[in-house]
């Protein structure tokens, strides 16, 4: 918590290499911008706790970085759903994006996401029925499942929000 406001400094984009990016619990405000695509080698990025908004670009700009392991932006004031491409983050191991703004389904594409440990999808507008496959998760990797169960029917999640 350094009190850091304004946009997320587009010349950080000039660290290519990096490979760790916490800049959580400040007071960034804006999108995502795209600048995060020069981060070819980044593998975790801490956002939590900021003013984030506009949805989560995972087409187009997280998908770029193939050596993902962990995004988390909890506690944003991030909008829109989760895109089924996500599944194109093969090598990601933690999702955090609960306490945001987040609507609709769960993608079922997340069934394909071999690596994945911990998603945390709680406190969120998300709904519907988590589908069998993604449950099927539980028997390869994923060890933490969290939703919040009045608004979304899991019969394998780990923990539920209420």
């Amino acid at each position: 918590d350094n009190a850091l406001t304004g946009r997320i400094p587009y010349d950080l984009h000039f660290m290519q290499s990096l490979q760790t990016l916490d800049l959580s619990y400040n007071k960034f405000s804006g999108s995502i911008s795209n600048e995060f695509v020069f981060f070819q080698d980044l593998r975790f990025l801490h956002l939590d706790g900021n003013q984030l908004t506009g949805s989560i670009p995972f087409m187009g700009v997280f998908e770029q970085l193939t050596k993902i392991e962990t995004i988390s932006l909890r506690s944003n004031n991030m909008d829109g759903s989760i895109q089924s491409n996500i599944a194109n983050l093969s090598m990601l191991r933690t999702l955090s994006i609960g306490e945001n703004e987040l609507t609709g389904n769960i993608p079922v594409e997340i069934s394909n996401m071999f690596a994945l440990e911990s998603l945390k999808l709680d406190q969120t507008r998300l709904s519907g029925t988590i589908s069998e496959s993604i449950c099927a998760l539980k028997s390869r990797s994923l060890k933490e499942f969290v939703v919040d169960c009045n608004v979304v029917s899991c019969s394998c999640c780990t923990n539920c929000s209420t």
